[in-house]
């Protein structure tokens, strides 16, 4: 029985069975899912939000219901105006967005958080309430 070889692309057009045969463009983009990591310290509940291109300036972020929310909003500025002559086979610098809701894991005080960037990833520190940190209750002796 003679095998035949698995043809994945026509070795024939490689560049349309690749790339596509018409430029593509986009005029938005939005990530399916923006990664979040959460824990919980004694006194803290942490949360990491990838967001790389993102700065202070264009996200958001919203406590409401016990629900954390980051928003990211940023536009890349249009380099190419006045330039009718280029044709584009890819446009994906371009506008970015996401949004990303989490509820949170105990009651926090929206008021004393605080947040920072770090090489693309937003920290976002929420205090927690009082009546959430843990608390040792002691056994009275049985009599």
């Amino acid at each position: 029985m003679a095998r035949r070889p698995l043809a994945l692309i026509d070795p024939e057009n490689v560049f349309d069975n690749v790339f596509g045969s018409t430029p593509t463009t986009f005029s938005s983009f939005q990530p399916t899912e923006t990664e979040l990591d959460m824990y919980e310290n004694e006194n803290n509940v942490v949360v990491h939000v990838k967001a790389p291109g993102f700065d202070e300036n264009n996200v958001d972020i919203n406590i409401e219901d016990n629900v954390l929310t980051v928003t990211g909003n940023k536009q890349e500025e249009d380099t190419n105006e006045g330039d009718e002559n280029r044709r584009y086979y890819y446009k994906e610098m371009r506008d970015e967005s996401f949004t990303r809701s989490v509820s949170l894991p105990v009651q926090v005080k929206p008021q004393e958080s605080n947040a920072r960037f770090d090489q693309g990833i937003l920290e976002i520190t929420l205090p927690k309430a009082e009546e959430t940190r843990s608390q040792k209750i002691n056994i009275s002796p049985s009599q």
